[in-house]
């Protein structure tokens, strides 16, 4: 071989190398479970399968073993396998009454999506025998003939557990269905409870989705909804426009409808037909969530009933706020933001006619005034109309002395010193009314002030030496503390 020859063959096989080479480190990079730090943009496909008028939906947009491996890598390694031990306790949990193993039974077959709906507030639409809501779980596959194989396996496994099997050829697609067999021979059930009682129902539309219901009529309707669509929520206009200003990436994805929502009340039939939202309020709200190495970050949209999308309103924040440099790297939790005072106001006017809603945000603030003996709206609230930033802090470890619970940690920024000055000897009087010690301390070189309360130990094992007795240990519990920084005012469970 001539030696021209020889170096064009050596070069074009060093080439050929290179491009196995590029393209390898490009494959690896796409399979990164890093990657999920940027999301998708994708928007739920099982959208086609719930109605417009459904409460709510919560997709996750990813397949859960990208998750599940996002975590491991950001999980410190001597982390890791206690992580992975605790996600498969959940999987096993939540599988237990099935009788299927997630590895051996989903895991091969599922997609790249899970929606979980609830499409209706109450199936049969017959309030005076109680309200059963109607739950869809969509669940794409990336492998039919192994779902069905899943189906069958399923169904098996509930027939060995005496429950009675319902077939049923609904538009060309067999739904399968069960009852509890304890409500099998109950006269009484039907006007004690509501009539759709159906434990589970499930149905394999095409290739693309394996559903589960609590009942075949929900399937009905998801079946329904596919081919008329001017019935299902993704060709909702209000769905579209709310989901069109979610620019972030995603793994997860939520819509509500806030006026269905405002209808979901455990209460009596009369006062949910007396208490009727406010069509002038909110009609939807969509949430996006995106994967942070620190956590979960949230960007939502608020749809008013009469909004113009053509001229969106503009966010008073364009960056985050500075009251978020005190806040600790390991939250689990954070919310920050301007004048707290004005969005507190206009949030309990707008939820006002949301009790579902109004609950969730409501307790978890009940719960940390009765822990600190505080009137938050209007001990803090009313002061804060700078920055602040509030976050929920991991609990602490075993054997410290912080407690067993997440501690709290909340930011202000004082706009007007004297106000603030005040603010701070009317909250050192409420410790005091509620029996706590405030005093003074130094801590990293700053001064702070805590609210302490005195605790006793048992007596001592080793008698005084001068009066031959035990003797009994006081102790102080820091219940909470607080310290100037700068222009910021710092406040902490602990």
């Amino acid at each position: 071989m001539k030696l021209r020859s020889f170096f064009s063959v050596l070069t074009a096989m060093v080439g050929i190398f290179l491009l196995i080479a590029v393209s390898g480190i490009f494959w690896l990079a796409a399979q990164s479970p890093l990657t999920l730090l940027q999301g998708v943009h994708a928007t739920p496909t099982a959208a086609m399968l719930v109605p417009r008028q459904a409460p709510l939906m919560v997709s996750l947009l990813v397949n859960p073993d990208r998750v599940e491996s996002f975590r491991q890598v950001i999980t410190p390694p001597g982390q890791r396998r206690r992580s992975r031990a605790e996600l498969n306790q959940l999987k096993q949990n939540l599988l237990a009454k099935s009788g299927l193993d997630y590895q051996t039974d989903i895991q091969p077959w599922l997609g790249q999506e899970l929606t979980l709906a609830v499409t209706t507030l109450d199936i049969d639409r017959q309030e005076q025998n109680g309200l059963q809501p109607g739950y869809l779980l969509a669940l794409t596959t990336q492998e039919a003939g192994a779902s069905r194989q899943f189906l069958e396996r399923f169904w098996q496994q509930q027939a060995l557990q005496g429950r009675n099997l319902v077939f049923e050829q609904y538009q060309g697609i067999k739904l399968i269905s069960a009852k509890d067999p304890s409500l099998a021979n109950v006269s009484a059930v039907a006007s004690q409870s509501n009539s759709a009682g159906t434990t589970v129902a499930t149905a394999m539309v095409g290739n693309q989705f394996v559903l589960f219901a609590n009942h075949p009529k929900v399937l009905r309707n998801a079946i329904n909804n596919i081919q008329a669509t001017d019935l299902e929520l993704g060709s909702a206009k209000n769905y579209q426009q709310a989901i069109a200003h979610l620019e972030q990436g995603r793994i997860g994805l939520a819509f509500l409808n806030l006026p269905a929502l405002a209808r979901w009340n455990p209460d009596s039939v009369a006062k949910r037909e007396s208490k009727q939202p406010d069509p002038d309020k909110f009609e939807s709200l969509a949430l996006s969530l995106g994967l942070d190495r620190r956590g979960l970050m949230a960007e939502t949209t608020l749809v008013a009933a009469h909004a113009s999308f053509d001229q969106p309103s503009v966010p008073k924040l364009s960056r985050p706020v500075e009251a978020l440099d005190y806040i600790p790297a390991t939250t689990a939790l954070a919310a920050s933001g301007i004048d707290l005072d004005q969005l507190w106001t206009e949030i309990s006017a707008s939820l006002s006619s949301y009790d579902l809603i109004a609950k969730l945000v409501n307790q978890p603030l009940q719960d940390l005034q009765t822990r600190w003996g505080l009137n938050f709206p209007e001990d803090i609230f009313a002061w804060v109309t700078g920055e602040y930033a509030l976050a929920m802090v991991p609990p602490a470890p075993a054997g410290s002395n912080l407690g067993l619970g997440p501690n709290w940690v909340f930011v202000a920024q004082s706009t007007e010193p004297q106000r603030t000055e005040n603010v701070i000897q009317q909250l050192d009087q409420i410790a005091q009314q509620h029996g706590l010690g405030v005093g003074p301390l130094t801590l990293a070189g700053k001064p702070i002030s805590t609210w302490t309360q005195l605790i006793t130990a048992a007596p001592g094992s080793q008698p005084d030496p001068e009066t031959k007795t035990g003797t009994t240990v006081l102790g102080a519990k820091v219940i909470g503390a607080h310290a100037g920084v700068d222009s910021y005012q710092i406040f902490a469970s602990s």
